[in-house]
């Protein structure tokens, strides 16, 4: 069984849209991982769709270091996002890391939106909005297939856990 979270990337990606963000930063995990894959190619696919001249400058981090040097990169080239989009929690404190360290203020000098379980986007204030992807859904069903796999069960089948939006402040 394949459990994608192409629409954790979809909702997060629609939601920027809809704030009307213009120069987005979205920041990806290691290009390796079929996560990070299907979350950006997700991500890209509504920018595409909806044909917005929205400027959307894609990096990658493998670790909360890598984030906020990207941000920091980012933000040192003169081309300051007015939106950051984080794919994980780890990416998220890095991202965050580099505000900080620029005193720019969430939401007032730039958005941020990430995936999450929820607990550290509830650590930040104001609080980081997040598309919600629940680890303990995933293991159920995770489970699930696995005792169904055991009994005999050959069909492999894509599986999705529906993401949730939490808003925060920071959008």
């Amino acid at each position: 069984a394949c459990f994608a979270d192409r629409n954790a990337a979809i909702l997060a990606a629609e939601t920027i849209l809809k704030k009307k963000k213009k120069k987005v930063l979205a920041i990806f995990g290691d290009t390796h991982i079929s996560i990070t894959q299907q979350r950006m190619q997700a991500f890209k696919e509504v920018f595409k769709q909806h044909k917005v001249s929205n400027r959307l400058v894609i990096k990658h981090a493998n670790n909360y270091l890598e984030s906020n040097d990207a941000v920091l990169a980012q933000i040192n080239s003169g081309e300051i996002p007015d939106t950051i989009f984080c794919m994980s929690d780890e990416i998220l404190v890095g991202a965050m890391k580099a505000l900080q360290i620029k005193n720019l203020n969430v939401p007032k000098d730039v958005s941020v939106i990430t995936i999450s379980n929820g607990f550290y986007p509830q650590l930040y204030h104001p609080e980081i909005t997040y598309v919600e992807t629940s680890g303990y859904k995933l293991g159920k069903l995770a489970f699930e297939i696995m005792i169904k796999a055991i009994a005999g069960d050959k069909h492999i089948q894509e599986y999705d856990v529906e993401p949730l939006l939490i808003e925060g402040g920071s959008l």
